[in-house]
């Protein structure tokens, strides 16, 4: 089943510059280690123990769980409709770009 889901994703039918983006997004899943670590950190402040950093906590650290299905479905999008393919990843970067202004990481650089 994975093996049919990565022959999908890095078709030769698919333009190159598409094959590059989903290889570019499937390597984000090399960092989830550090992410795991990282967003430990959450919890260091006094009164971090609300339902709303547990919750950001689950939902930082299942991102590979839902990052290989949208590839996925984008896959079969942009082979439907070269547009709409090409602007959900898009919207996925903006989700985690909001998710980071959220945790508000400014505050620990």
């Amino acid at each position: 089943m994975l093996r049919s889901v990565f022959k999908e994703l890095f078709s030769r039918e698919l333009p190159d510059w598409f094959r590059v983006m989903n290889f570019g997004m499937l390597l984000l899943v090399l960092l989830w280690p550090f992410v795991l670590f990282m967003t430990i950190v959450m919890f260091d402040q006094p009164n971090s123990g609300t339902t709303f950093n547990y919750v950001l906590f689950f939902i930082i650290n299942a991102y590979p769980f839902y990052l290989l299905p949208i590839l996925y479905y984008n896959t079969k999008l942009f082979q439907k409709n070269r547009l709409l393919g090409s602007v959900l990843p898009v919207m996925v970067a903006l989700a985690v770009a909001g998710a980071f202004l959220l945790m508000r990481l400014d505050a620990y650089l």
